[in-house]
């Protein structure tokens, strides 16, 4: 059949007929000829600006192979080895993670090719993303099966909590079960050896624990099971417990002040005293002379850093990076409202909240990335006697984009979202082409932010009078529309957002497209000032979400939380001895630490002194970077600290500002030696306890729920070992299948044109004329 591309240009072709008209009008065969050939180049001309193309279901028919994906990390040693093997078909085998690995992801997105048929054999036990798995196999028509052979019963317990802490704080701890087979299991719990928990639990158990005084303890959660493998059914942890350390905050008192407190003891100043020996660190949040801060923190002293980044200060691990390049990206948004009538009418609730959220993310913009381009275009529909017409307003003013350099650029582009009225029901693939035309027409970047509810209904839902037989497009149809155009999208040039008003968005579809970060609704925007990356998708905010780089630091080292996220970064830049460990998705840094001379520095570039969305997302993070900062000095100047690992990792170190029998001096004065434990669980150096537990790479057991999604969105299956069968048979149906083709004609058209073309200029000379 015959499509086209852009159905209005088939307008063109329909004007074209005038010509036919002129050569009716002409009294000699010459004028008829000539007027014939007008006709018949405005005609093909036409008719190649319309696009047409031939769309043809071909069988694919190839011979069936497939690639079986292998994961041989520690995890998967309790999956039974139910090796099978295919001598019906061509079967490719390659290895993606192995040993204490477990990263995969990078391996299956390179194995992925098009029209493959992969089936992996993993638990899946991995913290990284797997959409991105999931957009790519889409977008190469591929299909990603899962085997999962049976598991042996096995459990694995953990604690988690606070290392760290102070006298009279209430600190959470949570005991985490993994298992094989589900269920529940007998744990005992004993905290400095009084046991506080015996019982069956099926996931977690939680406590909370006051310690009284300085000094160490200890925490130790087992499971009563006859596993295979025992290492994982004990865990230990150890708690110290020191004095609240002196900070004196050097800035007004704030929330951050009140969160803190329960941790430290705190002292307000608005300027750096002379003698600051009786301080553990400093919380700098405003610009002070940089002099009197050297000294105190080259002796040892802690500094923690949340002010402005546009004047650099020597002792911190960033500095302030050059704007020149960075203000040549001003982020170019497109907003593409959903003006439905059941969505954005009068009586519709959610028409105030499309208003606030486009406008929020107006101010955002303005605010934190000067010069940004909005274009604000909304889409619906209407119905014209029984046909269903997509209205898609561009604008309501040109030029399409607006660019924000002052508040009155900020209001016109308000005035803009004012001026947008309910049309209709909408179909949300009408939004997405409208958005992407508009983005092609751009030479930069471009960001998609879609303010919607967004579901995908029947248009009938919009307008009861119509029959089912009436509707033009149903739900299924424009998810089908929206995921061909999401796909075309050039990520290099073109992001997708999604900002959700209301809970009955289809989330499940949608994280086809786009990662989860970037689906952000109403609600987390309002209550916690979240958004999605779309600031650093040209602009120079480093808004988004946050990562560890540094997993081993001791800020970082017991994860963060994976959904935090910061409204805007300063732009700074990491100095070649500094210590990045938390930085945005383009890595731009949100938290750095280096040694200064004896002390610890910390510097946060969040744009807010308060870090108010480090607070809300991960105040944990904070917490643990103050005591870094604090060190291990006490009023004596005598300290000593062994770390608690696993295996698999680094070896346990001691480190002293003393020298002890054994310990090694370093080149700043500390003490240090590495340990080599006889076996898991709690160990002493010089009468301070320390931890060794085992391989990480066997707490989380068991298969991953994320399996079921990816084979589902991908067009795969899930298969047990004695499924062989089937998957042979899937497979040669998946070989067969009918694929959609489509030919463009426009080429050949502009080469008939470029023929009549010339035969009439040939006519001409023919005839003498010109």
């Amino acid at each position: 059949m015959i499509t086209f591309e852009h159905s209005l240009g088939l307008i063109l072709v329909l004007i074209s007929f005038t010509g036919l008209y002129a050569a009716y009008r002409a009294e000699e065969i010459y004028g008829e000829i000539l007027g014939l050939t007008r006709f018949l180049l405005l005609f093909l001309l036409a008719l190649a600006v319309a696009g047409p193309q031939i769309q043809m279901a071909q069988e694919r028919m190839r011979t069936p192979e497939v690639n079986i994906l292998e994961d041989n990390s520690r995890s998967t040693q309790f999956m039974q080895d139910d090796k099978v093997s295919f001598q019906e078909i061509q079967t490719n085998r390659n290895i993606i993670a192995s040993g204490n690995n477990s990263e995969m992801k990078n391996s299956i997105l390179n194995s992925i090719q098009q029209d493959g048929a992969y089936l992996i054999v993993s638990d899946l036990q991995t913290d990284e993303d797997m959409n991105e798995v999931i957009r790519k196999a889409n977008r190469n028509n591929a299909s990603i099966s899962f085997l999962k052979p049976e598991m042996t019963s096995e459990h694995a317990i953990t604690i988690e909590g606070p290392e760290q802490t102070v006298p009279g704080a209430n600190n959470q701890y949570t005991v985490k079960l993994s298992s094989t087979k589900g269920g529940s299991v007998p744990v005992e719990v004993r905290v400095d050896g009084n046991q506080i928990h015996s019982g069956r639990i099926t996931s977690t158990y939680n406590f909370t624990r006051k310690f009284g005084s300085k000094g160490h303890h200890k925490i130790q959660a087992s499971i009563d099971v006859n596993d295979q493998e025992s290492s994982n059914n004990a865990y230990y942890k150890t708690v110290e417990v020191t004095k609240k350390p002196e900070i004196l905050v050097i800035g007004q008192s704030s929330s951050l002040g009140t969160d803190l407190s329960e941790y430290f003891r705190l002292e307000y100043t608005s300027s750096v005293p002379e003698d600051m020996s009786d301080y553990d660190a400093v919380l700098l949040k405003e610009d002070v002379p940089e002099e009197n801060l050297i000294e105190y923190v080259s002796q040892g002293g802690g500094l923690v850093y949340t002010g402005d980044h546009q004047n650099s200060y020597d002792v911190l691990p960033v500095k302030e990076a050059d704007d020149s390049e960075e203000s040549s990206k001003a982020a170019r948004v497109i907003m593409a409202v959903d003006t439905s009538a059941s969505f954005y009418s009068e009586r519709s609730r959610t028409k105030e909240k499309a208003r606030y959220a486009a406008k929020y993310f107006v101010s955002a913009l303005y605010r934190q990335s000067v010069g940004s381009k909005v274009a604000v275009i909304n889409y619906g529909g209407t119905v014209q006697g029984s046909s269903y017409v997509p209205r898609i307003m561009r604008n309501p003013g040109e030029p399409a984009f607006l660019s924000m350099v002052n508040s009155e650029d900020k209001n016109r582009v308000f005035s803009r979202v004012d001026s947008l009225d309910g049309i209709g029901g909408a179909i949300q693939s009408y939004g997405l082409r409208a958005s992407k035309e508009l983005a092609e027409k751009e030479q930069s970047k471009s960001t998609i932010v879609m303010i919607t509810d967004g579901r995908f209904e029947d248009v009938e839902k919009f307008n009861t009078q119509r029959t089912q037989d009436d509707i033009k497009i149903e739900s299924e149809q424009d998810k089908q529309n929206f995921r061909d155009i999401a796909m075309s999208l050039d990520d290099s040039k073109t992001s997708l957002c999604f900002l959700t008003i209301g809970g009955g968005a289809d989330t499940a579809f949608l994280n086809g497209f786009v990662d989860r970060t970037n689906i952000v609704s109403f609600e987390d925007m309002r209550n916690q000032g979240r958004f999605c990356d779309l600031l650093g998708g040209g602009g120079n905010s480093g808004a988004g979400r946050v990562y560890a780089v540094n997993n081993q630091h001791f800020i970082s080292r017991g994860g963060i939380n994976p959904d935090l996220a910061v409204a805007g970064t300063y732009n700074a830049r990491l100095r070649p001895s500094g210590n990045l460990i938390l930085a945005t998705g383009e890595n731009k840094p949100v938290l750095a630490t280096w040694r200064y001379g004896l002390g610890r520095v910390a510097a946060f570039t969040t744009r807010d002194s308060n870090l108010g969305d480090m607070m809300r997302g991960d105040p944990s993070s904070v917490v643990r970077t103050f005591s870094w900062s604090v060190g291990e000095i006490d009023r004596e100047g005598r300290w000593i600290k062994v770390s608690s690992t696993r295996v698999g990792g680094q070896k346990p170190e001691v480190e002293a500002s003393y020298s002890i029998e054994g310990l090694t001096r370093d080149a700043d004065g500390t003490y240090s030696k590495t340990l080599d434990p006889e076996g898991l669980g709690f160990h002493e150096f010089n009468g301070v306890p320390y931890s060794y537990n085992y391989n990480s790479e066997i707490e989380n057991i068991g298969y991953d729920s994320r399996i079921e999604r990816i084979a589902s969105e991908t067009g795969g299956k899930v298969y047990e070992p004695s499924q062989k069968g089937q998957i042979v048979e899937d497979l040669q149906t998946f070989s067969d299948e009918r694929v959609v083709r489509r030919t463009s004609l426009t080429p050949y058209l502009l080469i008939a044109a470029l023929i009549v073309f010339l035969g009439e200029v040939g006519f001409r000379k023919m005839k003498g004329r010109k």
